[in-house]
């Protein structure tokens, strides 16, 4: 993982609780396995979609000086100043990131 939305932890809470769910469901050896692979392919996904959105924040709030991160500071322009918004640049508190 990369540091840009500070997932390193939360993934590993999410791992550990998704674990237990799974192993939970386990009545014999013979299931641990499937178990296994179940939480691996499902747990792999969210990490990989994490990780791609944390690759895009660390884009975001590190553009030189200019046109791009001028374009980025508009669009987080009514969230700075407190107005109601739909949609942000900001994966923070973004609404279509925060689901």
């Amino acid at each position: 993982m990369v540091p840009y939305i500070s997932q390193g932890a939360a993934m590993a809470i999410e791992d550990g609780a998704a674990l237990a769910e799974l192993l939970a469901q386990v009545d014999s050896k013979d299931q641990v396995l499937v178990a296994l692979r179940v939480f691996e392919k499902e747990r792999m996904k969210r990490s990989y979609g994490m990780r791609s959105a944390s690759l895009v924040n660390g884009k975001l709030w590190h553009f030189p000086d200019g046109a791009e991160q001028q374009a980025r500071d508009q669009g987080a322009r009514s969230e700075i100043e407190g107005v109601h918004f739909l949609e942000s640049i900001n994966q923070w508190s973004g609404p279509v990131t925060q689901l």
